[in-house]
């Protein structure tokens, strides 16, 4: 155990707080990406496809993601170790979720299942609603409170 836990790459968990915008950034970069190549496929009607994207974000965000992205925040916060593993800014429930809608995602771009003419809208609002939450993981980083960085809970547990 003890050669676990020295080669355990560990950070703290304002780092996680980094980590998981930076991560959420790439994937909503990825998929805006492949929203607007889908959208330009078929021009006619762009920046009403963009407002329908961007009112999908709305809803998409609030109803899901914000909730997601605030429950992922607490758990890196509340995490008992003094510098946890830097992949533990989701748990084992959180990865299979996103190894799910990866793989999901690949096969309906790979995949001629719909129309893109269909597809370009929902990837722009699945895009937006993942750059907000990096930019939610992102700002809370910045304002990560500084009473964490010295206070310590009743187990000697450090919040940094």
């Amino acid at each position: 155990m003890d050669l676990i836990q020295k080669f355990k790459p560990g950070v703290t968990r304002r780092t996680l707080l980094i980590v998981v915008g930076l991560l959420w950034g790439y994937a909503a970069f990825r998929v805006l990406r492949i929203g607007i190549i889908k959208l330009e496929m078929n021009p006619f009607h762009y920046w009403i496809k963009i407002l329908i994207g961007f009112v999908g974000f709305l809803f998409f965000f609030r109803l899901v993601f914000f909730y997601v992205v605030r429950k992922h925040r607490r758990r890196i916060l509340s995490l008992k170790p003094d510098r946890p593993c830097v992949f533990s800014f989701f748990n084992i429930r959180g990865y299979i979720i996103m190894a799910c809608m990866i793989t999901l995602g690949i096969i309906v771009v790979r995949g001629s299942f719909l129309p893109p003419d269909y597809l370009g809208e929902f990837y722009v609002a699945l895009g937006l609603s993942l750059l907000a939450s990096a930019l939610y993981n992102i700002y809370h980083w910045i304002r990560f409170p500084k009473e964490f960085k010295t206070k310590r809970d009743t187990n000697g547990v450090s919040y940094s």
